[in-house]
């Protein structure tokens, strides 16, 4: 049984419904339903979610803060495209804020906030034994949004939400709704070693594992990123997430 109900981690705002059609809009972009080759108009969502065009235009407002759609003048609303020198900035934007925000989160976490993060990687292990990555995403998100929150770097937090979120977009739409690695039976839950790190107090060992499977990830899923965040071949060691006794 899945430990946690993925509807505790929304922060709703406005409306609920708006929240929900957000919600819905916003899975529909990160799995590649939604693309740029089409405007998304408000006449067409409000009829489609049964809502006002008041309540769309507030879910596509959420969407346009986290980066994911652009308002045109005179041409209507556009999911964004994202290019593979700014997925490569990210994730040297993402690996560097946090491992600086790892040592603050350790000094001002208590113990709700071990059991928070502890709950969330057991449960990404959880829908990653049932292969659901979009769900896999959304708790991987929540885990960096509770460590740039406990650092307390609230400018921070927003941008890496933002970052966060366009990288998993750019993860799931180019390995047909995968952002687990494939093949990952074996792999460690990196999350889950990040947060008992944390709780022990061993920032060391929290940014290594951090980086690892940043590493990990990109080699797997995106090659020519890990070329140019990393360089090398994969084969300096980074494997040392896969679980040799792991069934």
């Amino acid at each position: 049984m899945v430990p946690i109900d993925l509807e505790l981690l929304l922060d709703p705002k406005g409306s609920q419904k708006s929240w929900s059609v957000y919600q819905a809009l916003k899975r529909r972009i990160l799995l590649g339903e939604l693309t740029s080759a089409s405007p998304v108009t408000e006449q067409s969502l409000a009829a489609q979610y049964s809502c006002s065009q008041g309540t769309i235009r507030e879910a596509l407002m959420h969407l346009q803060q986290n980066g994911l759609v652009e308002r045109r003048s005179y041409q209507g609303t556009f999911v964004t495209d994202v290019g593979d020198t700014e997925i490569m900035l990210m994730v040297k934007l993402l690996l560097m804020c946090e491992q600086e925000c790892i040592p603050l989160a350790i000094r001002n976490a208590e113990t709700r906030d071990f059991t928070h993060l502890s709950r969330l990687a057991t449960a990404y292990g959880a829908y990653r034994s049932l292969n659901d990555n979009y769900s896999c995403a959304e708790l991987v998100l929540e885990f960096h949004k509770t460590i740039f929150k406990l650092a307390n770097v609230p400018q921070i937090e927003t941008m890496m939400h933002r970052t966060v979120l366009i990288l998993h977009r750019f993860i799931l739409t180019r390995n047909n709704g995968q952002i687990v690695p494939l093949d990952s039976s074996n792999l460690k839950n990196p999350f889950l070693m990040i947060a008992e790190a944390i709780e022990k107090g061993d920032a060391a060992n929290a940014q290594e594992v951090l980086e690892k499977y940043l590493k990990f990830a990109a080699f797997r899923l995106a090659p020519q990123v890990y070329k140019d965040v990393f360089g090398g071949d994969g084969s300096e060691g980074d494997y040392f997430l896969i679980d040799p006794e792991a069934s």
